[in-house]
């Protein structure tokens, strides 16, 4: 902390030290060009090193968590002693232009499909459907049986066509309201998917669901 604190110091206190010796000091225009590339990579490694650096750190720090309990549920996951395949992916809500959306912040397993990064308004697919409901329960399609009825776009489902099925279950946490209420926000979705016959039957088993709940309370732990 006191490092960061020292380069916050350092980032904001150059430009005007480096402005005083330009119009002060500086005799030339060739030293004061140096002073300004001084001043800017100063400012540079200040923002880098106290404030970019932590945030990838952070997300290195949650991606490692998450793997510590998404890869065992994934690889030992079957039904009928056969092994299922199973993606993994966190959504959270963030503003996109005009709209909200749904961005992966979390994958696994989705290397290589079209729909790995894929974001969407937070009112379409299983996602909007469950966060509307405002209960934080496992939500189960199989689209083997009941395909998309439109709400995406013909882009959309071509990206995600060979999903099976699909469990999801809304992310929530204790936050305060403008006056300082307690109160829970939804702010994002697991979802729990497979790209095989075995996997879609694997996620509409009630003990695999029960599963998918006490892995939410994990993950939104890990996210709030």
């Amino acid at each position: 902390m006191r490092t960061k604190f020292i380069l916050g110091l350092i980032g904001r206190v150059t430009p005007l030290t480096v402005a005083f010796i330009i119009a002060v000091v500086v005799p030339n225009n060739f030293t004061k060009g140096c002073w300004y590339v001084a001043a800017i990579t100063i400012l540079v490694l200040s923002e880098y090193v106290g404030i970019y650096r932590p945030l990838v750190s952070r997300e290195e720090l949650r991606k490692k968590q998450m793997d510590c309990f998404i890869k065992p549920f994934v690889s030992t996951a079957t039904y009928g002693r056969k092994k299922v395949k199973l993606r993994v992916n966190v959504v959270l809500i963030r503003r996109y232009w005009f709209s909200m959306h749904l961005f992966q912040f979390y994958q696994h397993g989705m290397s290589g499909f079209p729909d790995a990064n894929l974001h969407f308004s937070v009112h379409k697919g299983l996602c909007g459907r469950a966060l509307m409901e405002h209960t934080q329960k496992v939500s189960y399609i199989d689209l083997r049986k009941t395909p998309w009825d439109g709400e995406f776009t013909d882009k959309e489902v071509q990206q995600t066509k060979h999903i099976k099925a699909i469990a999801t279950i809304p992310l929530l946490r204790e936050t305060k309201t403008f006056m300082g209420r307690p109160t829970t926000e939804y702010f994002g979705c697991l979802n729990i998917d497979s790209t095989d016959d075995l996997g879609a039957d694997f996620l509409s088993a009630k003990a695999a669901q029960e599963q998918i709940l006490a892995l939410a309370e994990l993950v939104q732990t890990t996210f709030s």
